[in-house]
Protein backbone atom coordinates (compact mmCIF):
# COMPACT_ATOMS: atom_id res chain seq x y z
CA UNK A 1 0.00 0.00 0.00
CA UNK A 2 1.35 3.45 -0.93
CA UNK A 3 1.74 6.07 1.74
CA UNK A 4 1.07 9.63 0.61
CA UNK A 5 2.72 11.11 3.71
CA UNK A 6 5.98 9.25 3.05
CA UNK A 7 5.95 10.13 -0.66
CA UNK A 8 5.18 13.78 0.16
CA UNK A 9 8.20 13.89 2.46
CA UNK A 10 10.36 12.53 -0.37
CA UNK A 11 8.93 15.20 -2.69
CA UNK A 12 9.77 17.94 -0.16
CA UNK A 13 13.30 16.58 0.16
CA UNK A 14 13.64 16.58 -3.64
CA UNK A 15 12.33 20.15 -3.82
CA UNK A 16 14.93 21.25 -1.29
CA UNK A 17 17.65 19.97 -3.64
CA UNK A 18 16.45 21.97 -6.67
CA UNK A 19 18.35 25.17 -5.88
CA UNK A 20 21.57 23.20 -5.49
CA UNK A 21 21.16 21.54 -8.89
CA UNK A 22 20.35 24.63 -10.93
CA UNK A 23 23.22 27.06 -11.58
CA UNK A 24 22.80 30.41 -9.84
CA UNK A 25 23.05 32.23 -13.18
CA UNK A 26 20.00 30.32 -14.41
CA UNK A 27 18.06 31.00 -11.20
CA UNK A 28 18.90 34.68 -11.58
CA UNK A 29 17.59 34.60 -15.15
CA UNK A 30 14.32 33.14 -13.86
CA UNK A 31 14.16 35.75 -11.14
CA UNK A 32 14.30 38.53 -13.76
CA UNK A 33 12.18 37.08 -16.58
CA UNK A 34 8.84 38.67 -15.66
CA UNK A 35 10.34 42.17 -15.31
CA UNK A 36 12.35 41.72 -18.50
CA UNK A 37 9.32 40.68 -20.50
CA UNK A 38 7.17 43.44 -19.04
CA UNK A 39 9.60 46.01 -20.50
CA UNK A 40 9.99 44.16 -23.79
CA UNK A 41 8.25 45.25 -27.01
CA UNK A 42 8.61 41.75 -28.49
CA UNK A 43 5.56 39.83 -29.68
CA UNK A 44 3.79 37.46 -27.31
CA UNK A 45 4.96 34.61 -29.54
CA UNK A 46 8.59 35.62 -28.99
CA UNK A 47 7.95 35.95 -25.26
CA UNK A 48 6.33 32.50 -25.08
CA UNK A 49 9.33 31.01 -26.87
CA UNK A 50 11.63 32.67 -24.30
CA UNK A 51 9.55 31.17 -21.47
CA UNK A 52 9.68 27.74 -23.11
CA UNK A 53 13.45 27.93 -23.50
CA UNK A 54 14.09 29.09 -19.93
CA UNK A 55 11.70 26.52 -18.46
CA UNK A 56 13.45 23.76 -20.39
CA UNK A 57 16.86 25.01 -19.25
CA UNK A 58 15.75 25.01 -15.63
CA UNK A 59 14.02 21.64 -15.64
CA UNK A 60 16.86 19.94 -17.53
CA UNK A 61 19.03 20.40 -14.44
CA UNK A 62 16.73 18.52 -12.08
CA UNK A 63 16.17 15.15 -13.74
CA UNK A 64 17.83 13.39 -10.79
CA UNK A 65 15.06 14.52 -8.39
CA UNK A 66 11.95 14.27 -10.54
CA UNK A 67 9.91 11.24 -11.50
CA UNK A 68 8.90 12.84 -14.82
CA UNK A 69 10.11 10.64 -17.66
CA UNK A 70 9.17 10.01 -21.27
CA UNK A 71 6.38 7.47 -21.54
CA UNK A 72 4.51 8.35 -18.35
CA UNK A 73 1.68 10.38 -19.86
CA UNK A 74 -0.22 10.98 -16.60
CA UNK A 75 -0.07 14.77 -16.85
CA UNK A 76 -1.30 14.44 -20.45
CA UNK A 77 -4.62 13.31 -18.99
CA UNK A 78 -5.38 16.37 -16.91
CA UNK A 79 -6.62 19.78 -17.96
CA UNK A 80 -4.12 21.42 -20.33
CA UNK A 81 -5.05 25.08 -20.58
CA UNK A 82 -3.17 26.92 -23.31
CA UNK A 83 -3.27 30.39 -24.80
CA UNK A 84 -4.20 31.20 -28.36
CA UNK A 85 -0.57 32.23 -28.87
CA UNK A 86 0.54 28.70 -27.94
CA UNK A 87 -2.17 27.11 -30.10
CA UNK A 88 -1.03 29.18 -33.08
CA UNK A 89 2.59 28.23 -32.44
CA UNK A 90 1.69 24.52 -32.22
CA UNK A 91 -0.33 24.81 -35.43
CA UNK A 92 2.51 26.57 -37.26
CA UNK A 93 5.18 24.11 -36.11
CA UNK A 94 3.16 20.92 -36.62
CA UNK A 95 0.88 21.80 -39.54
CA UNK A 96 -2.11 20.74 -37.42
CA UNK A 97 -5.10 23.02 -37.96
CA UNK A 98 -6.74 24.82 -35.08
CA UNK A 99 -10.41 23.93 -34.80
CA UNK A 100 -12.51 26.56 -36.54
CA UNK A 101 -15.54 25.86 -34.37
CA UNK A 102 -15.36 24.76 -30.78
CA UNK A 103 -18.40 22.69 -30.01
CA UNK A 104 -16.88 21.37 -26.79
CA UNK A 105 -18.40 23.31 -23.92
CA UNK A 106 -16.91 20.96 -21.37
CA UNK A 107 -14.26 22.64 -19.24
CA UNK A 108 -12.97 19.65 -17.26
CA UNK A 109 -10.96 17.16 -19.30
CA UNK A 110 -9.42 15.36 -16.32
CA UNK A 111 -8.82 11.74 -17.31
CA UNK A 112 -9.02 12.34 -21.07
CA UNK A 113 -5.98 12.06 -23.30
CA UNK A 114 -4.44 15.25 -24.64
CA UNK A 115 -4.98 15.73 -28.37
CA UNK A 116 -1.27 15.03 -28.94
CA UNK A 117 -0.70 12.03 -26.65
CA UNK A 118 0.46 8.96 -28.62
CA UNK A 119 1.63 5.77 -26.94
CA UNK A 120 1.93 7.66 -23.63
CA UNK A 121 4.33 10.16 -25.21
CA UNK A 122 3.85 13.75 -26.29
CA UNK A 123 3.91 13.89 -30.08
CA UNK A 124 4.60 17.67 -29.99
CA UNK A 125 7.17 17.60 -27.20
CA UNK A 126 9.37 20.32 -28.73
CA UNK A 127 6.33 22.60 -29.03
CA UNK A 128 4.42 21.54 -25.92
CA UNK A 129 2.63 24.32 -24.02
CA UNK A 130 3.98 26.14 -20.99
CA UNK A 131 1.63 24.34 -18.59
CA UNK A 132 3.14 21.04 -19.74
CA UNK A 133 6.69 22.29 -19.35
CA UNK A 134 6.12 23.50 -15.81
CA UNK A 135 4.22 20.39 -14.65
CA UNK A 136 7.08 18.73 -12.79
CA UNK A 137 6.49 16.14 -10.10
CA UNK A 138 8.99 15.79 -7.30
CA UNK A 139 7.48 12.51 -6.08
CA UNK A 140 9.53 9.29 -6.10
CA UNK A 141 7.48 7.91 -9.01
CA UNK A 142 4.30 8.58 -10.99
CA UNK A 143 1.85 6.73 -8.71
CA UNK A 144 0.16 9.85 -7.26
CA UNK A 145 0.20 11.58 -10.67
CA UNK A 146 -2.29 9.12 -12.14
CA UNK A 147 -5.57 10.90 -13.03
CA UNK A 148 -7.50 8.57 -10.69
CA UNK A 149 -5.47 9.88 -7.72
CA UNK A 150 -4.15 13.31 -8.66
CA UNK A 151 -7.29 15.34 -7.97
CA UNK A 152 -7.76 13.97 -4.47
CA UNK A 153 -4.18 14.35 -3.27
CA UNK A 154 -2.14 17.51 -3.03
CA UNK A 155 1.60 17.03 -3.27
CA UNK A 156 4.52 19.44 -3.51
CA UNK A 157 5.21 20.54 -7.08
CA UNK A 158 8.03 22.51 -8.59
CA UNK A 159 7.13 26.17 -9.13
CA UNK A 160 9.10 28.88 -10.85
CA UNK A 161 7.12 31.93 -9.76
CA UNK A 162 8.61 34.52 -12.12
CA UNK A 163 8.13 32.28 -15.14
CA UNK A 164 4.50 31.81 -14.11
CA UNK A 165 4.06 35.54 -13.58
CA UNK A 166 5.42 36.29 -17.07
CA UNK A 167 3.18 33.61 -18.57
CA UNK A 168 0.03 34.95 -16.90
CA UNK A 169 0.65 38.39 -18.39
CA UNK A 170 0.46 36.78 -21.84
CA UNK A 171 -2.48 34.58 -20.85
CA UNK A 172 -4.45 37.60 -19.64
CA UNK A 173 -4.11 39.12 -23.12
CA UNK A 174 -5.19 35.94 -24.89
CA UNK A 175 -7.99 33.45 -25.28
CA UNK A 176 -7.27 30.46 -23.04
CA UNK A 177 -8.88 27.07 -23.62
CA UNK A 178 -8.00 23.46 -23.06
CA UNK A 179 -5.77 22.01 -25.76
CA UNK A 180 -8.58 19.58 -26.67
CA UNK A 181 -10.75 22.59 -27.52
CA UNK A 182 -8.07 23.95 -29.89
CA UNK A 183 -7.13 20.68 -31.62
CA UNK A 184 -8.73 17.40 -32.63
CA UNK A 185 -6.95 14.18 -31.76
CA UNK A 186 -3.84 13.73 -33.90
Amino acid sequence: MRNLTVDTQIAKKNLSKVNTLIPKSLLLKEDKIAKKQKKSKESNTAKIKQLFKLTDELTSKISSVTSCKSGCGNCCRINVSITQVEAELISKETGKDIKQHDFIVKSNFHGQDCSFLKDDKCSIYAYRPFVCRRQVSMLPDDYWCHPDRSLDNHVPMLEFSELSKAYYVIANESIVKDIRQWFDRA
